[in-house]
Formats: structure tokens, C-alpha cells, sequence
């Protein structure tokens, strides 16, 4: 997957350069982490994995509700994959995918709720953002069903620790 060129993804990620520079990772420390040590995180070599990644078909089976049924959406590796996703029941006027095709007023509030209350893990995955999932849905609209978000993780190939084991 190429990352996407829209602009507001291009300064987010610019934006959080100056932060990633100077921010102090949290430790067992600092009250909000005493019980999560993530010193083999911060050691370890880490690489994107791949948002096109072979999905199995029979765990994908395993891992849908029958209830998602129109309303399923499927992120392999962060990156939504439109392929594995149903979205036959969404609203007239709704938008469901990555940035490139967003509309402008839901790409305008591209980073806000992770700059204000994400922490240092919200710039480390803003700063490597390959594209970013948008759920616009138009003003004063409801859905009769929820709307499922299903992500499946890969690993990512060309990854090592320093410490002989991952995260």
C-alpha cells in the first residue's frame, strides 16, 4: 500500500517530527504505565507490516458476526481493506475509507483526538500514518446497526529485538 499523499496526512505527520524528537517515552515510572514495562518495545527494531497481507478466509469466517452483515469494516495491518469489508447497509451520504477520497470536512479534524488526548503512542503511529480510516456520516443521520470494525494483525517481516524477543 502507498501511503496517501493528502495534505492533512502529510502535516500530521509532519507535525509530530518535532514532538517525536523530544519526547520522553513513559516508564514503569510514571503512574499511568507502573504496571506496563515497555522497555522491549522501545529496544526492538520495529517495521510497518504489510497492508496487503493475505487474510485467511477461513479465521476472517471465524472472526465475523453474522450481525455485521452490511455494516463490516476490515483493517489488515492498520490499512482498510475494502475487499474484505461489507458495506451494503451504509446510509446514503456516508463515507467509509482512507483519506484520498474523504471528504474535506472530516479530513479537517485529521489528528485532533489523538494530539489532545493520545500520548506519545498517537505520535508514533501519526508520524508513520500510511493512510488513515475515515467514518463520516452525514449531520443528524443514525444507522439501524452498528457499524463493526474487525482488525486483523500480521507480522511484519524484517522485524528483531535487541533483547532476543518481541513485544
Amino acid at each position: 500500500m502507498n501511503a496517501c499523499s493528502c495534505p492533512q496526512l502529510t502535516e500530521l505527520r509532519r507535525s509530530c517530527e518535532p514532538a517525536l524528537a523530544s519526547m520522553r517515552m513513559p516508564s514503569t515510572r510514571n503512574e499511568e504505565y507502573r504496571f506496563t514495562d515497555i522497555s522491549s518495545l522501545l529496544s526492538s527494531s520495529l517495521a510497518l507490516a504489510p497492508a496487503d497481507a493475505a487474510v485467511n478466509e477461513q479465521l476472517l469466517e471465524q472472526l465475523i458476526f453474522p450481525e455485521a452483515a452490511g455494516s463490516r469494516v476490515v483493517l489488515v495491518n492498520g490499512a482498510f481493506r475494502p475487499e474484505l469489508s461489507d458495506l451494503s447497509a451504509l446510509l446514503d451520504g456516508a463515507y467509509v475509507g482512507g483519506c484520498a477520497s474523504a471528504p474535506a470536512e472530516a479530513l479537517q479534524q485529521l489528528g485532533a483526538q489523538s494530539n489532545a488526548r493520545g500520548g506519545p503512542f498517537a505520535v508514533i503511529n501519526s508520524s508513520i500514518a500510511q493512510d488513515v480510516l475515515v467514518i463520516a456520516f452525514p449531520a443528524n443521520s443514525s444507522m439501524s446497526q452498528p457499524l463493526y470494525l474487525l482488525h486483523i494483525s500480521t507480522a511484519a517481516a524484517n522485524t528483531t529485538s535487541s533483547n532476543g524477543g518481541g513485544p
